[in-house]
């Protein structure tokens, strides 16, 4: 049987980020179409859809390849900061889905939580 425990996340810090959470997350990856890709990326530089999707040509343009990940330099940055102690985390997010992902239901909901589990 699993044993859940707690973990210290990693979230954003929107006040250095410079944008509310709306501004900076992205809907699940498998949701994300092109267009919707190119718009998440125009609506802000730390939006997570550079992590979850990055796009090769943009990362070699920005020098984000290598050695030092996007995810290192935003911790380093102070964009991403880890939580100060282990919880668990929930969450719940709701989204509308592009034209290709429409049917039957143009409406998202996912509601997840998050716990290390051994």
């Amino acid at each position: 049987m699993p044993v859940f425990s707690p973990f210290a996340g990693v979230r954003y810090d929107c006040a250095t980020a410079g944008a509310e959470l709306g501004r900076l997350a992205a809907p699940p990856y498998d949701v994300v179409d092109d267009d919707e890709h190119a718009a998440l990326e125009a609506a802000h530089p730390h939006n997570s859809v550079r992590l979850i999707l990055p796009r090769d040509e943009h990362a070699k343009a920005t020098g984000t390849t290598g050695p030092r990940p996007r995810s290192r330099r935003w911790c380093e940055e102070g964009v991403l900061v880890r939580d100060p102690a282990p919880r668990f985390y929930a969450y719940r997010m709701e989204f509308t889905r592009t034209r290709r992902h429409a049917a039957p239901h143009p409406r998202g909901d996912r509601r997840a939580g998050a716990a290390r589990a051994r």
